[in-house]
């Protein structure tokens, strides 16, 4: 059995580092011409998730975790063929046959991935901001920069990709018009690491165009039959992965008091059973906060939760001081859907804080635009009427 080299074995190892941050650098250019952003920040953003890519490497040198084994079992052919982890197996497998990749190197390409979901990420939520005050541009820019966002977009496994996806599928939607196809490579990735993810989204994608008054009535037909049978494939799929039964409610109930239970023993674990709904979902999103945490690990998520908390009061201040959007745009159907099916999903069968801190990035990305759409919204403007107008007519 072939052990992990983590960092350099042989020369070959350091000019195969060097052409892969020539090749990362290349990326970037390509990149920030199509996301139009400047070389400063694209730069920027490069070095700065790229550190994150070596921090991980050294993590996972002392704490072996998911990364390391999927390292592990592609480099000794000891690979599935199915989708979700198998999917990460091949991926990895297929790098290491082609090059020969140590786990630094390897991880370096899985960064590249989480780096296109950061500049969508980022691109996405600038075009909100690019007429407001410099405020809410350097607002943008630091949220791109919390540190959990890259940590774990940068890892040998799904977070990296299903990142990148997310990012990319926020961008296609904004103009779905012309970035269809894109949109369809981002759900396609995303369907192949996590079915259950892809199929929501396969499923928001449905009610975009069944909610579009625009369309003809021919077109929603036949766009959604085509949608609706790609839905019954995906879901058949991941209800078959899933090994659940939805023709029983009683069934489903099971299912999710089943999972309730899982990955609650070891450090975050923690019991949802008994909590309500908004609880759930509160906890998925913004725990741990600072006076949970026992780790250096645990404090860095909690501060960060802390600011996106911060941020989430801010919006609903903004929501109720008579703030709107700066846009509406229709395909604004599929973020809302997709936000409110995967955190939901996601709280109420996740009862393990250390996963949901990475997991939530599945839906953030979502999250943080609605806010920002009342956070750098217009105030409205209130009608008076003149009563001396009044009295003259």
């Amino acid at each position: 059995m072939q052990e992990i080299v983590f960092f350099f074995e042989i020369p070959i190892d350091v000019f195969t580092f060097l052409f892969l941050l020539i090749f990362g650098l290349f990326l970037m250019e390509i990149l920030r011409k199509y996301f139009k952003i400047s070389f400063k920040k694209a730069i920027f953003l490069f070095v700065w998730h790229l550190s994150f890519s070596i921090i991980y490497v050294v993590f996972s040198y002392f704490d072996l975790n998911d990364s390391t084994r999927y390292y592990y079992k592609a480099i000794n052919d000891n690979i599935g063929y199915s989708l979700g982890t198998d999917m990460i197996e091949i991926l990895t497998w297929s790098m290491y046959k082609t090059i020969s990749l140590t786990y630094l190197n390897t991880s370096i390409l899985y960064s590249f991935f989480g780096y296109i979901g950061l500049l969508a990420f980022y691109a996405s939520l600038r075009q909100l901001v690019d007429n407001k005050p410099i405020v809410y541009k350097r607002l943008v820019f630091f949220l791109v920069l919390l540190p959990g966002i890259s940590f774990w977009s940068v890892s040998i496994g799904k977070d990296s990709l299903s990142f990148m996806s997310i990012g990319l599928t926020l961008w296609s939607v904004l103009n779905l018009k012309k970035r269809f196809w894109l949109i369809m490579f981002a759900i396609g990735v995303m369907f192949l690491i996590r079915p259950h993810v892809g199929g929501i989204m396969i499923g928001s994608l449905l009610l975009l165009y069944l909610f579009d008054k625009n369309r003809k009535i021919a077109t929603k037909l036949f766009l959604s039959t085509i949608f609706i049978f790609i839905t019954l494939i995906a879901s058949s799929i991941v209800l078959n992965k899933l090994k659940l039964d939805i023709s029983s409610i009683d069934s489903v109930v099971s299912y999710i008091e089943k999972r309730q239970l899982y990955n609650q023993d070891g450090g975050g674990g923690i019991d949802i059973s008994t909590m309500s709904l908004p609880e759930q979902l509160f906890t998925y999103t913004f725990r741990p906060l600072p006076y949970e945490t026992h780790s250096v690990f645990a404090l860095a998520a909690s501060l960060e939760n802390l600011i996106l908390l911060v941020i989430f009061l801010f919006f609903i201040k903004c929501y109720f001081t008579n703030r709107i959007s700066p846009i509406f745009n229709k395909n604004l159907v599929f973020i809302y859907s997709f936000v409110i099916i995967t955190s939901i999903a996601l709280a109420v069968t996740t009862a393990n804080l250390g996963i949901s801190v990475r997991q939530k990035w599945m839906f953030m990305p979502f999250l943080i635009y609605i806010w920002f759409l009342y956070i750098a919204g217009e105030k409205k403007v209130k009608k008076t009427v003149d009563k001396e107008m009044i009295c003259e007519k």
